[in-house]
């Protein structure tokens, strides 16, 4: 008989997580639990699961104190880091700028650094939360121009791409050569263990030349002793035998010797030649879709592969192409008209917008500088308007399904929310470092949610329609039910703008205190035992024209000494104390640099750095943990 000691709906809970992958530790207690809830008594319970029974009542007594969630949590606390926010920042900032080979090397560079010794091994964990990973890096040509790249891919490949058809067929060609030796690509091999590839001489080759379609991902290639001239005529006669009405055959070409050749020149002039070469800019096979079916043909047939004799080789690279129509669905899925451009500051993070809030067209995004739409989520990429920057798809929002009990954080407020200056599509703005912080303490019973806009305002713009929209969006107050009370599960906000209003606007403090009071007022009321916590804002002196001023740094201090009073709040978090150097009363120097660009900073919006020392502001104690 059930009902003993747990609510059905706990007992419902309890049952879903015991299918799950928990710990060992957590899944006897909820075992304990639910037997003792069908009838059984500790004695016999601690006979069944080879525990005590004292240990039984501990669990019981957890559960009457804590509930569910303090079943689920484990009381093992990690001792407090032995760096400072300020060290961790700056060892964040030298691990951007070099790259370190081994743990122990950055043990180094922290002993030297700050006086303090670790461990290779503590090191590697210390890196693992500030969100490093031990990889390679990704090589590049040296003189990739991310500039001259997207101007290609814009103003020449994306209308090719939009207008191949028929009549103007479009294909994209190169060349490659796999090697008869040993190709070792990564692979899972048991811990412990020595994979050995058996490797050959290496010194022949296969010479493919191949040209593949777009939109319809046709390949076309010949073998040869080597890709020459000739080659390429030879090829080009075969396109044009495929296509006998077109009257036009677009070929994409990199910047070979012998696409350049008179040879072939001369043969492209010809009156009966239909081919329209287009040549890449210098120094970028990542804009060649052919590359890609290229990595295809090596993964599928010559990666971690040995061939005893040469016609063995041969007789797989040939299987290959035989056997395209089995590789149609991985075609379709990789190759796309995504591209990636190099010779960024950080090639790992391609830009674009970041947002994870578009219910306002008016907002700043990393590469559109504004967006004159009507307010409201874009449906689709038809109607969103031009801009000055790249078109960028919108995600209004991501839904998910989760234990009942799972609480909601809303970070709400303007840019530095939303991470402008920091790592394009890093993860490294404040509230992402919070949530990796909050999940490492407590599981994933909260959920961070980020409700930042560019250049929000707490009471402005005054004048925001559907008919106008303004950069930045309609007012926190205009949209706090969209973002935050109709979420499910909010349990607490972090609200930290108010600086726009003053630089941009030129508010009042009053006004600005007037319009929080109003929104923490109905924030309480549409979300009943909901914790609204206030975030100082950070220093803007000395930045931009409208936001840098002292006027408007003195009303920073005004609101954020209301903040402080404790007469409106749940709780206040500091961001402005660790941001700011005293010297100057400006953002320190240490966070200025921009994070995206590597650029110096507008010194406005903190750098990954100075979001990490922000998220490390917040007292952790506030959402349930031991530990701040």
């Amino acid at each position: 008989m059930s009902g003993a000691i747990l609510t059905p709906e706990d007992r419902a809970h309890l049952l879903r997580m015991m299918r799950r992958l928990t710990p060992s530790t957590v899944h006897r207690r909820m075992n304990a639990l639910l037997l003792l809830d069908d009838g059984w008594n500790a004695e016999r319970i601690a006979n069944a699961l080879f525990i005590d029974a004292e240990t039984v009542r501990e669990h019981h007594r957890l559960y009457q104190a804590s509930g569910v969630a303090g079943l689920e949590r484990l009381g093992y606390e990690g001792a407090a880091c032995d760096l400072s926010a300020e060290q961790l920042a700056a060892l964040g900032t030298e691990l951007d700028a070099r790259l370190y080979m081994t743990a122990k090397a950055v043990c180094a560079f922290v002993q030297r650094s700050f006086g303090v010794d670790y461990t290779p091994h503590a090191m590697a964990k210390l890196l693992n939360r500030l969100g490093f990973v031990y990889k390679m890096p990704k090589k590049v040509p040296a003189k990739a121009d991310e500039v001259v790249q997207r101007k290609f891919v814009e103003e020449v490949l994306g209308p090719l791409m939009q207008a191949a058809n028929d009549d103007t067929p479009l294909y994209f060609v190169d060349g490659t050569h796999p090697s008869y030796t040993a190709h070792a690509a990564y692979g899972w091999i048991r811990k412990g263990e020595t994979r050995e590839l058996k490797s050959n001489h290496g010194r022949s080759n296969i010479s493919i030349n191949g040209a593949l379609s777009w939109p319809g991902r046709e390949f076309v290639h010949r073998q040869a002793g080597r890709i020459t001239s000739a080659e390429m005529i030879l090829l080009f006669e075969d396109l044009q035998a495929r296509h006998p009405t077109a009257t036009a055959i677009r070929v994409v070409l990199d910047n070979a010797r012998y696409n350049h050749s008179k040879e072939l020149k001369a043969w492209l002039a010809c009156d009966d030649c239909r081919i329209e070469a287009v040549y890449l800019p210098a120094y970028a096979p990542n804009l060649n879709l052919i590359e890609r079916f290229w990595w295809l043909f090596k993964k599928s047939t010559i990666y971690n592969a040995y061939f005893p004799t040469f016609a063995d080789f041969k007789a797989a690279v040939d299987g290959f192409f035989a056997r395209l129509d089995d590789y149609r669905g991985e075609i379709q899925s990789l190759i796309t008209d995504k591209f990636h451009v190099m010779g960024k500051f950080n090639p790992q993070a391609p830009r674009g917008c970041r947002r994870t809030d578009a219910s306002t067209a008016g907002a700043m995004c990393d590469d559109v500088r504004r967006m004159d739409g009507p307010a409201g989520p874009f449906r689709s990429q038809t109607n969103i308007p031009d801009s000055p920057g790249a078109r960028v798809y919108f995600l209004d929002a991501v839904s998910m399904t989760a234990p009942d009990n799972t609480k909601v954080v809303v970070a709400f407020g303007d840019s530095i929310t939303d991470g402008t200056a920091s790592t394009l599509n890093g993860d490294d703005r404040w509230p992402d470092v919070f949530a990796r912080r909050l999940h490492a303490a407590v599981g994933n019973r909260w959920v961070v949610v980020n409700a930042g806009i560019g250049g929000n305002q707490v009471i402005g713009p005054a004048d925001y329609t559907a008919a106008k929209p303004i950069s930045g969006g309609p007012s926190a107050l205009s949209r706090i039910d969209r973002n935050v009370t109709s979420l499910p599960g909010v349990a607490a906000v972090i609200w930290f703008e108010g600086i726009n209003d003053f630089g941009s606007s030129n508010a009042t403090v009053a006004d600005v205190v007037a319009g929080y009071r109003q929104g923490v007022t109905r924030l309480r009321a549409a979300l009943p035992g909901v914790k609204v916590y206030a975030a100082t804002l950070t220093s803007a002196l000395a930045s931009t024209p409208t936001h840098g001023t002292p006027d408007v740094d003195a009303k920073r201090q005004a609101l954020n000494a209301f903040f402080r009073s404790g007469s409106l709040f749940d709780g206040v978090i500091d961001f402005a104390t660790p941001t700011m150097d005293p010297t100057t009363g400006s953002l320190k120097a240490v966070y200025q640099p921009n994070s995206a660009t590597g650029g110096p900073g507008d010194k406005l919006h903190p750098n990954r750095a100075g979001y990490a020392a922000m998220a490390a502001a917040v007292d952790l104690r506030l959402f349930g943990t031991k530990a701040p």
